[in-house]
């Protein structure tokens, strides 16, 4: 008989093998905590590259306006006072090119979206929107500088509220001719 209770009680502690209630609560707690962790920061990764992806975008379409607009200013036969005055917070500008064709730069709304365009087309793209663009003009006939300055947003991501991000360009010409 004594021989039979010892082999009971080695069944019933083989039978008690295995993890407790408590061990797996923990266990699954950690693991919910480290997923959430990692989640955090891959969302944050995402929504910052978006954010940097968009601002070079911004940047890149801002440059290549001002480029286009300051080649041909700065290789035009003269301003067009004909037009309009030269003075300073000019929304709109002329010059008369070498090839004696006339261009004319100023905000253009497509669709609610304020774009810098020329008489013959669109510097910036419905992308981005345009919230200022200032012509200063200075100077005599044959000795004109001209001003640009704009500012180009565009509305970016992130995990509470969107936000805009918003680059300024400006660049200051003399006129050759």
């Amino acid at each position: 008989m004594i021989k039979t209770r010892k082999m009971d009680q080695h069944q019933t502690n083989d039978r008690r093998t295995g993890f407790t209630l408590v061990e797996l609560l923990i266990t699954t707690s950690l693991t919910v905590l480290l997923m959430l962790t990692i989640t955090t920061l891959f969302m944050t990764f995402l929504i910052g590259n978006s954010k940097t992806n968009i601002r070079k975008s911004v940047k890149e379409e801002g440059l290549h306006a001002l480029n286009q607009m300051e080649f041909i200013i700065k290789n035009a036969r003269y301003y067009d006072d004909t037009f309009q005055a030269c003075t300073n917070n000019l929304q709109t500008i002329r010059v008369v090119g070498l090839d004696s064709g006339v261009t004319t730069y100023s905000t253009v709304s497509d669709s609610g979206v304020n774009k810098i365009a020329s008489n013959s087309a669109r510097l910036t793209s419905a992308t981005v929107n345009l919230s200022t663009l200032r012509f200063d003009c200075s100077g005599e006939a044959g000795n004109r500088q001209i001003k640009i300055s704009f500012t180009l947003d565009k509305d970016a991501p992130t995990l509470s509220t969107d936000s805009n991000i918003s680059e300024s360009f400006e660049a200051t010409i003399n006129l050759r001719n």
